[in-house]
């Protein structure tokens, strides 16, 4: 055993062993880590709040809007017209309108809801793409009431409170998210950026779901053990069936983490 000696102030010279040296720097380590971790978390919640107390005052500028043309189908709050209430279950209005909530609910303003729990980047870029397309309202909707298109006017607001707003979210998880460490986490992450809405966490549109769940869907028959090029999901992502909106395709990179998910390459 090496010792040391430490200085006291009243009984002179002591004794202090390696070991004691060593765990009291490691608790000062573990003490820094602490302080440092509670020092990130702080920052994480604190900015957070500041994009969802910003967004909420900023959206009043585009609510009226949103109000006029989406709020019949996406906002719980919003009365069902009584020409919906009949035969409700069976009611292609109000079938439309559930649909509809599922897919966006204003009502809650910023964050706003969606089944499948995907992301606030997900779903405003999906916001984003319906108003660029002109996909929403629907064309039936459209054509009874046309006064609730879109017109180029009402995509300028909307565009300048959104594209700030996603270019903040995108800096939040670059700062915030840790980045995943293998195949299986990268591609969760891909998945639930742009999957989750329709495939994930109870939304199983097109009868395909539990994307939230990479082990099972390995297990599913949409995945070809251990073969990429041959498995249905990989060919569907890989040819640009899905996503649906070409500006959400994957990136090679994100093909490559896939494939090797499919081909456990981790």
């Amino acid at each position: 055993m090496i010792l040391t000696f430490s200085c006291a102030k009243r009984t002179g010279l002591k004794f202090v062993d390696d070991a004691t040296v060593e765990a009291t720097l490691r608790r000062e380590a573990l003490e820094i880590e602490a302080r440092e971790k509670a020092r990130f978390e702080e920052e994480k919640k604190q900015t957070w709040d500041n994009i969802v107390s910003d967004a909420r005052e900023s959206f009043k500028t585009i609510q009226p809007l949103i109000d006029r043309k989406c709020f019949a189908c996406h906002d719980t709050k919003t009365p069902v017209p009584f020409y919906g209430r009949v035969f409700s279950s069976r009611n292609p209005i109000n079938l439309h309108r559930l649909n509809g909530i599922k897919a966006l609910d204003f009502s809650t303003q910023f964050p706003f809801a969606a089944l499948g729990n995907p992301p606030q980047l997900s779903i405003l870029k999906s916001f984003r793409t319906a108003v660029l397309d002109r996909t929403m309202p629907l064309k039936s909707y459209r054509t009874i009431f046309p006064g609730k298109k879109i017109f180029k006017a009402d995509e300028e607001l909307i565009t300048a409170w959104i594209d700030p707003l996603i270019e903040r979210l995108e800096d939040y998880e670059l700062r915030f998210t840790p980045q995943p460490r293998n195949a299986t986490a990268h591609t969760r992450k891909i998945f639930e950026q742009k999957c989750f809405r329709c495939h994930a966490n109870g939304n199983d549109r097109g009868g395909f779901g539990s994307m939230e769940n990479p082990e099972a869907i390995l297990s599913s028959r949409y995945i070809t053990r251990l073969i990429a090029d041959t498995s249905l999901l990989f060919q569907t992502i890989e040819n640009g069936k899905m996503p649906p909106d070409p500006r959400e395709a994957l990136t090679q990179d994100e093909l490559n983490s896939v494939r090797d998910w499919i081909e456990k390459k981790e």
